[in-house]
């Protein structure tokens, strides 16, 4: 019998989390380059834009749209301030 061996390290983005710097958690630490992003004075990795993207949010889930724009970042300082659970 075969198995798969699947290892994630900590720079193993999930899609729509919303963690923007990899360190297994959404806080105002991601807040910051989503802010650069949308401003365009950060341009993001591919898996910046993974992570981040969670915008627009309807019934339940994410819809992407592979770029992170304000609504994205509106969700992640809900998720970073606890008022928003994806």
């Amino acid at each position: 019998m075969m198995t798969a061996n699947m290892q994630f390290s900590a720079n193993t983005p999930l899609a729509g989390d919303g963690d923007l710097n990899f360190d297994g958690k959404v806080d105002a630490a991601d807040v910051l380059p989503g802010s650069r992003i949308v401003l365009g004075s950060l341009t993001p990795s591919a898996d910046q834009v993974i992570a981040g993207d969670i915008a627009p949010y309807s019934n339940g889930a994410s819809q992407p749209d592979n770029r992170i724009t304000p609504g994205d970042l509106l969700l992640i300082s809900r998720i970073a301030l606890g008022s928003f659970t994806p």
